[in-house]
């Protein structure tokens, strides 16, 4: 275990130096000067070489993208162009928020994702299994942006019940979970389905059911835990993407999470903060993965035996 543990961790740390390389060149591909965007009316050649000095940009990009690598694994990603203070202290302020969306929506869609599929497992071909799986299909298929939309229309102009963007309470986050949370439900129950038929195919559950076991107690206590394995190891690398796909229903709902940031970054071409948000967020993304990849590991010891044979 500790072997399999200290791969995963080698390969996380290779692919983060890749990542801050990519994010490095592709802030330097911006168009546009972020010295002269800070400086605005104020700009002389004078100032701006004095800027340029204090920021490092005089510095060739080797040693620029070093410092830059350097200073994000030690936790430290400089000062921002535009807000003046450390980037680290407004990822950390900002993310509160994107969190909070992303675990409330996890827990709605693998709650409603769960529930769903199994039903439509027990009642398959039947009308039950059809609505069901109509349903999922609905959620899935429609954009994020469009059924924030629609629910903002529905639950905040409509019915007057909600509020359709900032997060002066906690009603704030309903509708942007109930965005996230619908449409990563359908992706639970379908894969929920499919798993709980394969189960219940097993001969096991068969034996089961000749012992003159009570359907229900065949499904919760033999085909129901060993379906759930793949669907709760699957959920590390399912909350990393609602981390990462929180940020445009951030700007549906007016929320200033890490989304927001990373736009107004963009507009600033304030590169410090773009490239740490980035960065953050990708690093949010690999180790999600890598608990997904221990999470086999404990649930199955045959992939750790796989690899290293």
């Amino acid at each position: 275990m500790i072997g399999f543990l200290i791969r995963r961790l080698l390969s996380a740390c290779i692919v983060l130096v890749g990542l801050s390389l990519m994010v490095f060149i592709m802030t330097q591909l911006i168009p546009g000067c972020p010295i002269m965007i800070y400086l605005g009316d104020y700009y002389t050649y004078e100032a701006f070489l004095i800027v340029q000095q204090r920021w490092g940009l005089d510095q060739p990009l080797v040693v620029q993208f070093i410092n830059f690598t350097v200073n994000a694994f030690q936790g430290y990603l400089v000062y921002s162009f535009h807000f003046r203070r450390p980037v680290f202290f407004l990822i950390s302020e900002r993310f509160v928020y994107t969190f909070r969306i992303a675990l409330g929506s996890f827990i709605l869609a693998y709650i409603v994702g769960i529930t769903t599929g199994t039903l439509a497992a027990i009642y398959r071909g039947t009308k039950i299994d059809s609505i069901l799986m109509a349903i999922q299909i609905s959620f899935i298929s429609s954009p994020v942006f469009w059924t924030a939309l629609i629910l903002q229309i529905i639950f905040g102009l409509h019915l007057g019940v909600l509020p359709i963007s900032g997060l002066r309470s906690w009603h704030g986050y309903v509708l942007p979970i109930l965005t996230l949370g619908l449409r990563l439900s359908a992706i639970v129950a379908r894969q929920t389905r499919t798993n709980m038929l394969d189960v219940i195919r097993q001969d096991y559950v068969r034996t089961a059911r000749s012992k003159g076991l009570s359907e229900f107690f065949v499904i919760m206590k033999h085909a129901f835990k060993n379906a759930l394995i793949p669907v709760v190891t699957f959920g590390a690398l399912q909350f990393g993407g609602l981390v990462t796909g929180s940020m445009l229903v951030e700007r549906v709902f007016t929320i200033h999470g890490l989304g927001s940031l990373i736009v107004d970054a963009f507009m600033m071409r304030d590169r410090p903060l773009l490239s740490g948000t980035v960065l953050y967020v990708g690093a949010v993304v690999v180790l999600m993965n890598m608990i997904a990849d221990l999470l086999y590991g404990v649930v199955d010891p045959r992939i750790r035996v796989e690899e290293q044979g």
